[in-house]
């Protein structure tokens, strides 16, 4: 399971957390073992502890883990033209779309890899079917760049990026697998 979402500054930031979730991805992927990122599920006020709902969201990721069926869309490749970043997903075999729930501008931070810690400003997030579009505020003016996906700011489940795969009986899809990844 990976960490939690936890917006206390002695927890670190959101992208030293992010960090911490690709290197529990990386282990996981070189033990042949599946990795489950809560990231999506409902906070209480605390900020730490999940809610019913997020219990039930919890619960439906170890399902997924389970039977071998969490892996969501992972990325592909990434192109840019001035201030528009066009990130391309795999889809799984069993998928046919990404789905953006809610506002997914919250859910994409994006910095420069040489000042990781000074996030850029995100005008819009467009999901596609096999893509999402991020358009800046300004133009970066370098390819040099960290683009994390993680859940909604307010840690309460209302937004997130996820595939069309309900075969297993779920009415919401999976997962973007999306934490600290580097383009340049």
């Amino acid at each position: 399971l990976a960490i939690p979402n936890i917006n206390s500054a002695s927890y670190g930031s959101v992208e030293q957390n992010a960090e911490l979730r690709r290197a529990h991805l990386d282990f996981n992927i070189e033990n042949n073992s599946v990795y489950v990122n809560a990231t999506d599920i409902e906070m209480v006020g605390d900020g730490i502890h999940q809610s019913q709902v997020g219990n039930l969201s919890l619960s439906r990721n170890f399902f997924r883990a389970q039977y071998a069926s969490s892996l969501g869309p992972s990325f592909k490749s990434i192109t840019r033209a001035a201030a528009v970043i066009n990130v391309q997903f795999n889809l799984k075999s069993d998928s046919t779309a990404l789905v953006g729930v809610g506002t997914p501008t919250g859910l994409v931070s994006v910095s420069l890899v040489s000042d990781p810690f000074t996030l850029l400003a995100v005008n819009s997030v467009t999901v596609n079917t096999d893509n999402i579009d991020i358009t800046l505020a300004s133009d970066p003016s370098t390819d040099a760049l960290l683009i994390w996906f993680g859940s909604s700011k307010n840690n309460d489940g209302s937004a997130s990026i996820r595939d069309n795969y309900t075969a297993d009986g779920f009415s919401v899809g999976r997962n973007i697998r999306r934490t600290g990844d580097y383009f340049g």
